[in-house]
């Protein structure tokens, strides 16, 4: 048997197939993928923001009209109704103080909008029987009887509509837990590292070996620093990046660019080398904190939402002031007032561990 011939890389061989082959390939691959990462999680921003809208609109009012089901109740129906009122503010604590996980804790659990839709219907169930009762008593007046079935009709469309709007609001809280939930595989931001990362070593291969050559028209400039011009292997793509080249020279050559340079010991290989990574980490950032909705620096606008969470707790309490139910107030603030310490003592032990896991 003969042996095998010697294996022998030639680097102009390999830059040609860099230059003609790989090199284009990638790249636009890297953009494809870049470009369709960073759309798809901007929309998934976009579908959380207008679900949380959404479902911050049913909650206002469905409180509306749990305020005017307080003020047309009395007795065990308006209890109901306040322990409705009771848990939509509890809702806006979890909303708030709460995160995905706590919140998918709490629908298994201890559902609050499942409190709210059992005690509506327990509301309805006693309003038939009052108006039931009110048609067979006798002991009533006329118009005593048409009054309180009168009253019944307006707590049944009132409770009816109430309903509706609890179920409005399930609806749109399984669709933003949902979207919250979907992400990019991690397997993508693995590839997009592993190309940014060729892209860069691909430019280290293909100026490795370049050489300077001289361009008519334009006089030699004697420099501080040596500039790469296109060489061999830039040939092969066309007379456009000819062209292109020769510009670049031509400008890199003329006596205000040289004396810049001469100035800060500029070298046009790691200008540009130093561009092009930039560039890759500022997409590489963009995308990373995108895929981060709440924490991230391009994060869900919270303007509207915190406005509207306040707008439906100062909603409630006001209305519990003016029945004069103080103390039910000053327990809901003070549940919150909890809820915000636990939160914020769950933060600071995060923190802590963070702090200590990098030690």
């Amino acid at each position: 048997l003969s042996p095998l011939p010697p294996l022998s890389l030639s680097l102009s061989l390999s830059q040609a197939s860099v230059t003609g082959e790989f090199a284009p390939v990638l790249d636009v691959l890297y953009a494809l993928i870049a470009a369709s990462t960073v759309a798809r999680l901007e929309e998934r921003q976009d579908v959380i923001q207008d679900t949380a809208l959404q479902e911050l609109c049913q909650l206002r009012v469905l409180v509306w009209l749990l305020i005017e089901l307080i003020a047309e109740t009395e007795g065990e129906q308006r209890l109901q109704c306040l322990e409705a009122m009771t848990a939509l503010w509890r809702y806006t604590d979890m909303l708030v103080f709460s995160s995905r996980a706590d919140e998918l804790d709490q629908v298994l659990y201890q559902d609050l909008i499942h409190s709210t839709y059992r005690s509506l219907f327990t509301l309805q169930a006693t309003t038939d029987e009052m108006a039931s009762e009110c048609q067979t008593d006798n002991s009533l007046s006329t118009c005593d009887s048409l009054r309180r079935v009168k009253q019944a009709q307006r707590v049944q469309r009132a409770a009816s509509e109430a309903e509706r709007h609890v179920e409005s609001l399930l609806s749109l809280r399984t669709q933003r837990l949902n979207t919250e939930g979907e992400g990019v595989p991690p397997a993508i931001f693995t590839i997009l590292d592993s190309l940014s990362v060729y892209i860069l070593v691909s430019y280290v291969v293909l100026s490795s070996a370049r050489s300077l050559e001289p361009i008519a028209g334009f006089n030699e400039v004697d420099l501080p620093w040596s500039i790469s011009s296109s060489g061999s292997s830039l040939h092969s793509v066309g007379s456009i990046s000819g062209m292109m080249v020769n510009t670049a020279n031509a400008v890199a050559s003329s006596p205000s660019i040289a004396a810049l340079t001469s100035k800060w010991h500029l070298d046009i290989e790691a200008l540009l080398f130093a561009v092009l990574a930039s560039m890759l980490l500022v997409v590489r950032t963009l995308y990373r904190d995108l895929d981060r909705p709440f924490r991230g620096h391009a994060q869900i606008r919270r303007t509207v939402t915190s406005n509207s969470i306040r707008a439906i707790r100062k909603d409630i309490e006001q209305a519990l002031l003016s029945e004069e139910m103080e103390s039910i107030a000053g327990y809901l603030q003070g549940c919150s007032e909890r809820q915000a310490k636990t939160r914020a003592t769950r933060v600071v032990e995060q923190k802590w561990d963070a702090m200590s896991g990098d030690e």
